[in-house]
């Protein structure tokens, strides 16, 4: 017989049935180009973080106010995000400074009190309620009101102007050391100064300056006047953490927005394991007593108790003591007789050594 021709293949392509190294592998190559390219852009463009907080300077959304945030800039105002008490110390806050607070109820007395120190003269607006209403009006918190709101005052930065709001909450209407409130219902009024220091400007309707709400009727003017007042705006977003204990503050302003919702998840959860889990005990079964119950029925319980649980070396116990208890009393032994005596006198009686 004569040998199999040898087969040879031709230059840079692999023999039948080799493997093909790591680095020739097309689809290796294009991915790690991929992720290449991918970090690259991540390094060259890093993307601007959004934020989701109401009224904050950064968030795109219907609630956020990046619109009116966008709006100061192109008037000429300076604008400037502090978010926390260490930022907010970093910024020169001086008398041509306007800050305004989108979130007060994250406010304690401590963080207003550094707020107002950064300046004396510097003018502070805080939007929406916030727990130290009372100690700064000296008011009772007002109803709710919605619809439009005009400016019943004679302030010329605000006068002839008209809000459209949604429903929110109210000051009270200012006793006699308030004069003139702006923007005034029969339920409250919307904008109120502290009774302390007129310099600090409580804004009830904060919802206005929102990106879906500011376009309507005369919203955006009065953002654009009542924060664009000077000529520099720091937008401080107010931070729980920066809260003292003499505050009094709520334990829930510190943890996450979510832990409500995953607490009733958790306890729904618990209940659906408790059902599921749990004995489900039937009707009582009326039963006259006593009850009487046959040894052969106990034992043979027993028995099967042993054979399941395949405890062998109990049983095997067991039985041996019930034995000699019996062998004891066929022999007139006593009850405490040792087990040699027994075997020795049962094998005399039967002849055997």
């Amino acid at each position: 017989m004569s040998p199999a021709p040898a087969t040879t293949s031709a230059p840079g392509t692999a023999a039948p049935g080799a493997v093909r190294p790591w680095y020739r592998n097309r689809l290796l190559w294009v991915v790690l180009a991929l992720v290449a390219l991918l970090l690259l852009g991540r390094i060259l463009f890093p993307g601007q973080r959004v934020y989701s907080q109401p009224l904050d300077p950064q968030n795109p959304r219907s609630a956020g106010a990046q619109a009116v945030s966008r709006v100061l800039a192109d008037h000429g105002i300076e604008v400037r995000i502090a978010r926390g008490e260490a930022a907010l110390k970093r910024i020169d806050v001086d008398a041509r400074t306007t800050v305004v607070v989108p979130n007060p109820a994250d406010l304690g007395r401590s963080t207003l009190a550094t707020l107002r120190a950064q300046d004396p003269q510097a003018l502070i607006v805080l939007l929406g309620d916030t727990a130290l209403t009372a100690d700064l009006t000296g008011e009772r918190p007002g109803a709710p009101t919605s619809g439009l709101v005009a400016a019943r005052c004679e302030d010329p930065l605000l006068r002839g102007l008209t809000l459209s709001t949604g429903l929110t909450l109210t000051y009270a209407l200012p006793g006699t050391s308030a004069a003139d409130p702006c923007f005034s219902t029969a339920s409250g009024t919307l904008l109120l100064h502290d009774r302390h220091d007129a310099r600090t400007q409580m804004f009830a309707a904060g919802d206005v300056f929102t990106n879906s709400a500011v376009l309507d009727a005369d919203n955006a003017a009065v953002a654009v006047r009542l924060l664009g007042q000077r000529d520099r705006l720091v937008w401080y977003v107010a931070d729980t953490k920066d809260t003292v204990q003499s505050d009094g503050r709520s334990l829930w302003l510190f943890l996450p927005p979510w832990t409500g919702s995953v607490l009733a998840l958790l306890v729904l959860a618990f209940g659906a394991f408790v059902l599921w889990r749990g004995r489900r005990l039937g009707p009582l079964v009326i039963e006259p007593l006593p009850v009487t119950v046959r040894a052969i029925e106990t034992t043979e319980s027993r028995g099967r108790m042993y054979h399941r649980v395949r405890d062998r070396d109990h049983a095997a116990r067991v039985l041996g003591e019930a034995s000699l208890r019996r062998l004891r009393k066929l022999l007139n032994l006593p009850k405490d007789a040792p087990a040699e005596q027994v075997a020795e006198l049962i094998a005399l009686r039967h002849d055997r050594e």
